[in-house]
């Protein structure tokens, strides 16, 4: 559903029109003779640009909604982290057995409930901005590959009209 709305939305977004006086200025004037391959590489240059702006929007677009997918990956692990408690003295939580069961119960009956509890609370906390930085730099990552994939793409289009 993502990617065809992203598919429609660059097939139909409009591109800023060209104008006369932006053509001249890369052809250094109207008042000079000029053959079709300036004006071709002109009008080139000028798509180029335009279109890099347009990607640009609907980059920052996908990744604002890549970051908001992530983000609401915390609640899968919140939820996962609650199934396998770090600690909680109780040994019916999913991957508790053996000796790790044991030092948990240890540690449950040496400090109690409250410091276990807290520590657990600390614990999350941290994974959560851990995870949240993680998701940032990711999607922020994904943007910036992405825009230089778009621009050299445009430029290889460029270079090929211009000749």
């Amino acid at each position: 559903r993502v990617l065809r709305y992203y598919h429609h939305l660059f097939l139909t977004v409009p591109l800023p029109p060209i104008t006369d006086d932006e053509v001249a200025l890369l052809t250094d004037g109207i008042a000079e003779v000029h053959d079709a391959s300036d004006l071709l590489r002109a009008v080139s240059l000028l798509v180029r640009h335009k279109m890099e702006l347009v990607a640009e929007d609907v980059l920052a677009d996908m990744t604002r909604r890549l970051l908001y997918v992530m983000d609401r990956q915390w609640e899968m692990v919140d939820y996962s982290m609650a199934l396998h408690r770090p600690m909680g003295g109780s040994n019916n939580g999913l991957g508790k057995s053996g000796d790790k069961a044991r030092r948990e119960a240890e540690l449950y009956r040496r400090h109690g409930a409250e410091y276990c509890a807290s520590v657990e609370s600390d614990l999350k906390a941290v994974l959560e901005v851990g995870f949240r930085k993680f998701a940032e730099e990711r999607a922020a990552e994904a943007h910036d590959k992405s825009l230089e994939d778009v621009r050299s793409l445009l430029r290889y289009i460029t270079w090929d009209m211009g000749r």
